[in-house]
């Protein structure tokens, strides 16, 4: 039930807010370690994005993602972290905005998830090349 792989993202890199991205040996695994620490109960997918209440993001970790050692690819590996830049949007920029000028700047809400998604796959990708972890 534990990762054999686990890193850290960042949607805004040199900002504390972070996902941890967990890489298990099995969906099974996976599953297991969802439903133990998040309560998480669904058995039919390849990945899992858990992301924090805003009352519970307080220790700068937004949540995790999961993955397996198998069957991921650029595509499973952006749609996760698409989910993990929306939370990171509501979580820390307020989730009605439409120009928010309190997350460095005046950006749109598009704008703001695209940054955050495409830093975040960039650190994704060279950690599971880093831990040889393939990407197909």
């Amino acid at each position: 039930m534990r990762p054999v792989h686990r890193f850290r993202v960042y949607p805004n890199p040199g900002t504390p807010w972070r996902f941890e991205v967990l890489i298990f040996e099995s969906q099974a695994s996976m599953y297991k370690y969802a439903a133990s620490k998040w309560g998480y109960t669904a058995t039919d997918y390849h990945a899992i994005c858990l992301s924090t209440s805003t009352s519970e993001s307080k220790g700068r970790k937004l949540g995790e993602v999961l993955f397996t050692l198998r069957g991921v690819t650029h595509g499973l590996i952006g749609h996760e972290l698409i989910h993990a830049s929306h939370h990171f949007l509501q979580t820390r920029c307020g989730k009605d905005a439409v120009v928010i000028n309190s997350c460095g700047g005046s950006h749109t809400t598009e704008e703001i998830v695209a940054h955050a998604a495409s830093s975040m796959i960039n650190q994704c990708t060279a950690e599971f090349a880093k831990r040889g972890v393939q990407i197909v």
